[in-house]
């Protein structure tokens, strides 16, 4: 992704979890300089998003707003409604340790089980965990989550162990 890795992401009825790495602001630059060459290196013409001194953090923020407002939009006219499509709060957490990052990995892709929506995780389409049981290439950042887990059997055995409950207070308010 042009200004985020992307590592899980699991989209429910009602609410989505994403699991990111927003990108360093000079890489995120520099992107965007790619795609659109005629930016010098004031980053004149961004005057729309905030003037010639833009800060990245804003930027950021409004990319990902685009992304939910657009999600909703096509969500919406797919289903011939209007509105809010997620739950006001949005929520975001720092991943501070390699046990959180972990956790937060099985949490994401175990959220539609615990549910009640399906049984496995490998019967809910709509999340990263068939990116992970897949060996072609996908725009999940699999290397690095697989690497940090300590291999792909970890990987899946780790989500088999969980008990989804007793992690439920860590992610959840």
């Amino acid at each position: 992704a042009p200004v985020a890795d992307t590592f899980a992401y699991c989209l429910m009825p009602n609410h989505l979890h994403l699991m990111l790495r927003v990108k360093g602001e000079e890489e995120g630059w520099e992107h965007l300089r790619e795609k659109r060459p005629n930016i010098n290196s004031n980053l004149q013409g961004f005057g729309n998003l905030g003037g010639s001194n833009l800060n990245f953090s804003p930027f950021i923020s409004k990319q990902f707003s685009n992304l939910f407002n657009s999600y909703t939009k096509a969500y919406n006219k797919l289903y011939n409604r209007m509105g809010s499509l997620f739950i006001p709060n949005f929520k975001r957490k720092p991943v501070t340790s390699e046990s959180y990052y972990l956790r937060l990995m099985a949490y994401i892709h175990l959220n539609p089980v615990h549910h009640g929506f399906v049984d496995r995780p490998e019967d809910w389409l709509h999340s990263s965990w068939h990116a992970y049981l897949q060996e072609k290439r996908t725009r999940i950042n699999k290397d690095e989550v697989l690497e940090w887990a300590g291999g792909r059997d970890v990987f899946f055995k780790m989500h088999q162990d969980i008990h989804f409950e007793k992690f439920q207070g860590i992610f959840e308010e």
